[in-house]
Formats: structure tokens, C-alpha cells, sequence
């Protein structure tokens, strides 16, 4: 079984949104999207139809003020990690040119 995606990065939601109409709108608004993109190429039409399986167990968790807290904490944590990730590499890949140095004379 696979671990589910965090359903406010799904919806493309920032986790500080807490109010359930914000919420059922943008879920509505994705469900209109993801129903778009079912005639699109593969990867979306896949992307959709798992999404929109997943509408009402997303209604579910974010319904509920407990769970959609929960949910919450979880997205700002994977975005966290992200950030680090972006960084990590940005890091690594400047280090890379670090060594190079002009070959101009100086006069």
C-alpha cells in the first residue's frame, strides 16, 4: 500500500488556511481541474483519477477540525523539508563552481 500525499499540498492549499469553506472551495475547484485533465496526456489523466478517488477521504480529513489540523502540521513539515532539500542542492551545486576562477591577466 502506498503512503497517501498530504491532501493541502494536493489541493495546492496553503496550511495556514484553517476555515472549511476556503477549503471546500478550492476542493471544488481542484475537482473541476482534476476532471479536466482526465482527457489530458497519461501522467496527468493518472494524477487526476487517483486525485479524484480520493475526493471524499479528503473531504473526510479536512472536514474535521482535529484532522485537518493534523493534515496541517504535516504539510508545513513536508514543505520544511523541501526548502532544506532546495537548498542542500543549491549548496552543492554552487560548490561545484567555486573552483573556477578567471584566467585573465590582471594588469
Amino acid at each position: 500500500m502506498t503512503e497517501r500525499p498530504n491532501f493541502y499540498l494536493l489541493l495546492d492549499l496553503d496550511p495556514k488556511v484553517d476555515d472549511w469553506p476556503t477549503i471546500e472551495k478550492r476542493l471544488k475547484e481542484k475537482q473541476r481541474e482534476w476532471s479536466a485533465d482526465r482527457q489530458g496526456n497519461p501522467k496527468k489523466r493518472r494524477v487526476a483519477e487517483s486525485s479524484l478517488e480520493r475526493l471524499k477521504e479528503i473531504e473526510v480529513v479536512l472536514k474535521n477540525e482535529e484532522t485537518r489540523r493534523q493534515e496541517a502540521k504535516e504539510a508545513v513539515l513536508q514543505l520544511q523539508k523541501a526548502r532544506q532539500e532546495q537548498t542542500r542542492h543549491a549548496v552543492k551545486s554552487a560548490g561545484h563552481l567555486g573552483g573556477v576562477r578567471s584566467t585573465c591577466s590582471q594588469g
